[in-house]
């Protein structure tokens, strides 16, 4: 039986970019899957839209999606990019990042229950985050450095940890919070 995502406090997120979906797998730190990230927006979306939705899934040890647990989705927005987090069947997210203004490096709003003023930090090249809540840390990002090679074919490993502690919508909303970031960066990406 896998492990709960939303109970685990760290977990290793690995990409593999391709031209027309990117592939995710979610694993505990021993490398079991746990989840997986599906692209759910159509090819027509991306290239007329250029914004995407991606469903969070449980899998089962083997890495075979399961069930979907929440959906990640970039709704039509005019001054800042937006982002919400759903959980299935309920039509109110439970977490919105939006996107602030800022120079060289990335800085969104997370609203989430639980915690006010909820920022996320980026670093100059988005790899490594902070989300925090005035002066606690509720969750960091690294980027796993795994060469050159796997740089270029487009594959890259992150590693979220959480702080214990946190109730499982909580971690729902922070691992939306770190996908929601991989979708600003492919969106930027696709407008330059």
């Amino acid at each position: 039986m896998s492990q709960n995502l939303f109970t685990l406090d760290e977990l290793v997120i690995s990409q593999t970019k391709s031209f027309l979906n990117d592939q995710f797998m979610i694993a505990d730190i021993n490398g079991t899957p746990v989840g997986t990230i599906l692209q759910s927006t159509s090819l027509k979306d991306m290239v007329f839209k250029s914004s995407r939705s991606l469903e969070v899934a449980l899998t089962d040890a083997e890495g075979t999606p399961l069930q979907t647990v929440m959906t990640i989705s970039d709704p039509p927005n005019f001054l800042r990019d937006t982002y919400e987090v759903h959980l299935p069947g309920i039509e109110q997210p439970m977490a919105v990042i939006t996107k602030r203004f800022s120079l060289l490096k990335t800085k969104l709003d997370l609203t989430m229950e639980g915690f006010a003023d909820v920022e996320i930090h980026g670093d100059f090249w988005d790899w490594n985050l902070s989300i925090t809540s005035g002066d606690r840390l509720l969750a960091d990002v690294s980027n796993e450095w795994t060469g050159m090679g796997n740089f270029f074919m487009g594959k890259n490993t992150y590693r979220l940890r959480i702080t214990p502690g946190l109730n499982e919508q909580q971690h729902a909303a922070i691992i939306g919070a770190v996908m929601s970031m991989d979708m600003l960066r492919t969106k930027q990406n696709n407008s330059d």
